[in-house]
C-alpha cells in the first residue's frame, strides 16, 4: 500500500500538541498523598522529554475570586501557587498555555457580564505582568458551555455579550491574549451558533470543540470534523480550530473514571484520530488528560497518561502514542494531507518533516512512501512499549518502503 504526502497544505501553521493539566499536582490535596521530591522529578523529567508545545488549564474560580464578586482576589491562595509552579514548568518548555475558567459552586457567576470580564481581565493581567508568564497565551471563559453555561440559566447571548466584553478589556489593558471560541461538547448546535454570530466570530480568535466517542463509534470522528472545518471555511478571516478535549469511552466511563485509557487500543485509536484531524486541518490537540491527579474535594481523575503515585505512576500505551506526536513536532510547522491508498488499515499524516502512521489492522502491511522522504521508521506494537522514554523498534527505510506491524502506530524520519 501506498502513502501519498500531497503538496496541498491541511494547516498552514500548526499550533501544537498537548495536554490537559489543570495545575493541582502541587496543591495540598496532592501533597498529602505523599509526593515527594522524586515523584516531582519524574512528572517534571516526562514533560521535559515530552515537550508539549499547546496546553490546557483550568483556572477554577474559588481558587482566586472565592467570594464572587470578581474584585476580591485570592492570587497567592495554596492552590494558585501549585498553578504557577506549574506555569513556571510550561514557561520553561516554551509551551503556550490556555488559561480555562471553571466556576464549580460560584452562585450567579455571569450575572454581572462587566463585573465579570474586569475579573477576568485582572486574573490575565496578573498572570502576564505581574508574574510574567510569557506562555500564557489564550483564554477561554468556561468548560463545555453548552453544558454547564446554559444549565446555570444563561443564554447564548449572554455568552456572546460576555465574550465581547472581555475582548474590550483586554484591549484595555494591553493584554496579547487570544480568545479560544466555543468549547462545546456533545453536538454541533452551539459551535455552528458561535461561529454564525458575527458578533461571537470577531471576538473569537481561534475555535475549539470537545468529542468523547464510544469506542465503537470512532468512525463519527469523520463528522465530527468536517461539520466543524466545512463551517469554519466558509467564513472569513479564515480561524484556528483545535481539539480541546478528546478521548474515547465504554460503559463503565464517566467523568472522572475511564478504565478503557489503560488498554493499547486506546493509543491506536488516538493515533488514528489524530491522523485524521491532521488530514482535515485541525490546527492543534489537547489530550484529556496529562495523568491521574486528586481534584479538588477529594475527587481522584482517573483519566492520564500515567498512573498516580499509588499505582508506581506507571505510563499507560497512550503516553508513548501521544509523546511521539509531541516530541516529535514544532508549533509553527505546515501539515500536509496525506492520501492513503488502502485507509481502511493504514493512514498516515504529515508535520513538518515528520510523517506519523497507524495501521489499525490485523495483518502487517508493507508501505510505500510518495512524496516524502525519510531515512528511519519506528514503530511501536504492544510488546515493544517500555519504560518512559523512546520505545518500539527502528528500522531503515529502504527504498522509500517500511513494514508497518500489525496493531502498530508509528513515525518515519
Amino acid at each position: 500500500m501506498v502513502l501519498t504526502v500531497t503538496d496541498e497544505i491541511a494547516c498552514e501553521s500548526f499550533i501544537g500538541f498537548g495536554v490537559e493539566d489543570d495545575g493541582w499536582f502541587y496543591a495540598p490535596e496532592n501533597l498529602a498523598h505523599g509526593i515527594t521530591q522524586e515523584d516531582v522529578a519524574l512528572r517534571e523529567g516526562r514533560m521535559g522529554w515530552m515537550r508539549p508545545q499547546w496546553v490546557r488549564m483550568f483556572f477554577w474560580h474559588q481558587d482566586w475570586c472565592p467570594s464572587g464578586d470578581w474584585e476580591t482576589f485570592t492570587f497567592d491562595s495554596p492552590n494558585m501557587e501549585s498553578h504557577y509552579r506549574t506555569l513556571d514548568l510550561y514557561q520553561r518548555l516554551g509551551a503556550r498555555v490556555n488559561v480555562t475558567g471553571v466556576e464549580w459552586g460560584m452562585p450567579d457567576a455571569y450575572g454581572q457580564p462587566e463585573r465579570a470580564a474586569r475579573g477576568i481581565g485582572a486574573l490575565l493581567e496578573h498572570l502576564t505582568r505581574a508574574k510574567r508568564y510569557t506562555c500564557v497565551r489564550d483564554w477561554t471563559l468556561t468548560n463545555e458551555p453548552n453544558g454547564a453555561f446554559v444549565e446555570l440559566g444563561y443564554t447564548f447571548e449572554r455568552f456572546v455579550e460576555i465574550h465581547r466584553l472581555v475582548k474590550e478589556e483586554f484591549a484595555r489593558r494591553g493584554l496579547a491574549v487570544n480568545i479560544v471560541g466555543s468549547d462545546d461538547t456533545d453536538g454541533f448546535e452551539w459551535f455552528a451558533r458561535c461561529v454564525k454570530d458575527d458578533a461571537y466570530f470577531a471576538a473569537a480568535d481561534l475555535f475549539s470543540s470537545h468529542r468523547y466517542l464510544r469506542h465503537t463509534e470512532r468512525s463519527k470522528a469523520t463528522q465530527f470534523f468536517e461539520d466543524r472545518l466545512g463551517l469554519l471555511a466558509a467564513r472569513s478571516p479564515r480561524k484556528p480550530f483545535v481539539v480541546g478535549e478528546f478521548g474515547f469511552q465504554d460503559e463503565r466511563s464517566g467523568t472522572f473514571a475511564n478504565p478503557l485509557m489503560e488498554t493499547y487500543p486506546y493509543a491506536l485509536w488516538t493515533a488514528a484520530f489524530v491522523i485524521e484531524g491532521l488530514n482535515r486541518g485541525v490546527a492543534g490537540f489537547s489530550i484529556w488528560c496529562l495523568h491521574e491527579v486528586q481534584y479538588p474535594g477529594q475527587q481522584m481523575m482517573h483519566y492520564g497518561l500515567w498512573n498516580f503515585k499509588d499505582r508506581g505512576w506507571k505510563p499507560r500505551p497512550v503516553y508513548h502514542a501521544w509523546a511521539s506526536f509531541c516530541r516529535m513536532t514544532q508549533a509553527g510547522a505546515k501539515v500536509r494531507q496525506c492520501v492513503s491508498s488502502s485507509p481502511g488499515q493504514v493512514a498516515g499524516a504529515a508535520v513538518g518533516d515528520t510523517l506519523f502512521w497507524v495501521n489499525q489492522g490485523d495483518e502487517p502491511a508493507e508501505v510505500r512512501l510518495s512524496g516524502f522522504e525519510a531515512k528511519e521508521v519506528r514503530a511501536m506494537t504492544e510488546p515493544t512499549l517500555k519504560g518512559d522514554r523512546e520505545c518500539g523498534v527502528v528500522e531503515e527505510v529502504k527504498g522509500g518502503r517500511f513494514l508497518a506491524p500489525a496493531q502498530s502506530f508509528g513515525c518515519a524520519r
